[in-house]
């Protein structure tokens, strides 16, 4: 997996719980948890879409009362996400900042195993390449790795940068996860025709921005 470690307040967005991929049913607790905390509230004032800045630092917040959230809600949620062993949880309305805790010895400057949370911010990547015309998901990754897997060339030019991104490369990762080297990426299936969670191909595309 892409693990580099990052910002507690980043990770937070992705709400970091220390027991790993939460299970359904902790995941739909949750979701009735916030959903109470926002249904309970009167519709809050229009509040202008906020982008902050590189720093940190000064990044802009608002409080959950000037919005009208469920408070008591809300101090809920936060007494279960610490029953949950999470270690940061972050809400944003509008860009700023409206929750943000931490928990077990955590702070915002703390550093954190990021996990598969890298993803997301790979996919955004990409997608700014291509609105900035740097590259096309639809490209042959090869175009950007020249021969990079072990297969034919037909084969490896087969498989596109979208591939990659929805994780339908084709290639084998039985046994070979998170090996990017060109012996381990092997042929199984027609690119588009079998899904797999398969770490490896999805990390070169660092390589390819």
């Amino acid at each position: 997996m892409i693990r580099p470690a990052t910002n507690a307040r980043l990770t937070g967005l992705f709400s970091v719980s220390g027991g790993g991929l939460w299970s359904h049913t902790r995941a739909r607790l949750f979701s009735l948890i916030l959903a109470g905390l926002l249904l309970a509230a009167a519709p809050p004032a229009a509040l202008a879409q906020y982008y902050p800045p590189q720093n940190p630092g000064v990044w802009e917040t608002v409080t959950p009362a000037s919005l009208n959230w469920n408070e008591a809600a809300l101090a809920e949620m936060g007494s279960w996400l610490d029953a949950e062993d999470t270690r940061a949880f972050v809400v944003l309305k509008g860009g700023r900042i409206v929750v943000e805790a931490y928990f077990h010895g955590y702070a915002a400057d703390s550093t954190w195993i990021w996990y598969s949370a890298g993803k997301s911010m790979m996919a955004a990547l990409v997608g700014i390449a291509e609105e900035e015309g740097l590259l096309s998901v639809d490209d042959a990754t090869s175009t950007h790795l020249g021969r990079w897997t072990l297969m034919s060339r037909a084969r490896e030019e087969a498989i596109t940068v979208r591939h990659q991104l929805t994780m339908t490369t084709g290639l084998n990762d039985q046994g070979l996860f998170s090996c990017t080297l060109r012996a381990c990426l092997t042929y199984r299936a027609d690119p588009g025709e079998r899904w797999a969670y398969h770490n490896a191909p999805y990390s070169l595309l660092r390589d390819v921005l």
